[in-house]
């Protein structure tokens, strides 16, 4: 089950690491906690977990005014699972351009990524963090789940300045993402409707509402394309 105040699937927290206080934070910030949140779960991959949760985070979305994405969830949870695989794959493995991790954007094979990974890492520990195991600390879901429960938590774990500065960061890759996800993809509405609710928004965008259509026009990619990455 998801709740507002667990800890990011993908991530442990430790045992000082909870989301209380978004009462006294007031309710633009639990709201904006709320929208990481669901952005994270929006882009992570359409496993069983995410099928299982689709009705609840739906619900949320709608309870906290989510337009765009509770219209995004919605074609997610309608859609069949093995073809959500499939455009899940489509959109962010075969194009290096449109993965989803922070530095390989920032960086490509430079070695300066190595550093930048250490020092996410660092962050997300010292907001009592760990990335799963087998997982990047740059997979920009796990850090829209760290945004969200640093911004409910406030600055007592995180300094402001360092999530700012991820904030921004994250917000330039996603609509570089965005700009390389074919619009007939259902992801590409479904980040579309992620950078418009964060306020990140410049990239071009298709209805949600008409992404369920968009996601039956798409045609398979013929081209000899690599692997993709695996997922667990």
């Amino acid at each position: 089950m998801m709740d507002d105040t667990q800890a990011p699937r993908g991530a442990t927290a430790d045992a000082d690491g909870g989301t209380g206080g978004t009462d006294t934070v007031g309710a633009l910030t639990e709201t904006r906690a709320v929208t990481l949140k669901l952005c994270a779960y929006a882009l992570g991959y359409p496993d069983a977990w995410q099928r299982e949760n689709a009705a609840e985070a739906l619900g949320i979305a709608q309870a906290h005014g989510l337009r765009w994405l509770a219209d995004a969830l919605r074609v997610l949870g309608e859609t069949d699972g093995v073809e959500l695989e499939q455009a899940y794959v489509r959109a962010f493995d075969f194009v290096e351009a449109a993965s989803l991790y922070l530095t390989a954007h920032e960086y490509g094979d430079d070695r300066k990524r190595g550093v930048a990974l250490v020092e996410l890492r660092r962050m997300l520990a010292a907001g009592g963090f760990e990335e799963a195991v087998g997982e990047l600390p740059d997979h920009v879901p796990l850090l829209l789940e760290f945004l969200a429960l640093s911004s409910a938590q406030g600055a007592d774990r995180t300094p402001q300045q360092e999530t700012d500065g991820l904030q921004g960061r994250l917000g330039t890759v996603m609509r570089a993402v965005g700009a390389h996800i074919p619009e007939v993809n259902v992801y590409h509405a479904v980040m579309a409707a992620a950078l418009r609710e964060l306020g990140w928004e410049t990239c071009a965008a298709t209805e949600p509402s008409d992404a369920d259509a968009a996601l039956r026009r798409e045609q398979p990619d013929l081209e000899d394309l690599p692997y993709p990455v695996s997922y667990t």
